[in-house]
């Protein structure tokens, strides 16, 4: 189904006119109806405004599938990133934070755990020298 089509169905299905829908975005009903007709698609911002208006997804409303990001490996996510939707791809990026985050927490106990390490090995060196003495 194309876009203006989902579009045009949600409204219906929320029992809205046209008017109803621009009076709340703050624009035209000719925009609405442009968009319905598909010569013109809405910015990212509107589909935002209009997934709140409609209670759904932006999702639903680009005809996208919702993934599940968290079993999406990278090679999964490189094949079907022109298929993601904008929530998928927000939630990826969210995700992708929070293991470079991760990453770097890890990074730096490594580093921690070195400098203890030359520490201990520092004074097992000296515990052995005085015993030389």
């Amino acid at each position: 189904m194309k876009r203006g089509a989902i579009l045009k169905n949600k409204r219906i299905e929320c029992g809205l006119l046209q008017e109803d829908v621009a009076e709340k975005m703050g624009i035209s009903q000719r925009t609405i109806s442009s968009w319905e007709t598909g010569r013109t698609v809405p910015k990212l911002d509107d589909y935002d405004k209009l997934a709140q208006i409609f209670g759904c997804s932006i999702n639903e409303l680009t005809g996208r599938d919702n993934y599940d990001v968290s079993s999406i490996s990278a090679r999964d996510i490189m094949i079907k990133l022109p298929d993601l939707g904008v929530v998928a791809l927000m939630e990826i990026c969210e995700r992708s934070q929070k293991l470079i985050e991760e990453k770097k927490r890890v990074e730096k106990m490594q580093s921690e755990i070195l400098d203890y390490k030359r520490r201990i090995e520092e004074l097992e060196r000296k515990i052995h020298e005085s015993k030389k003495d």
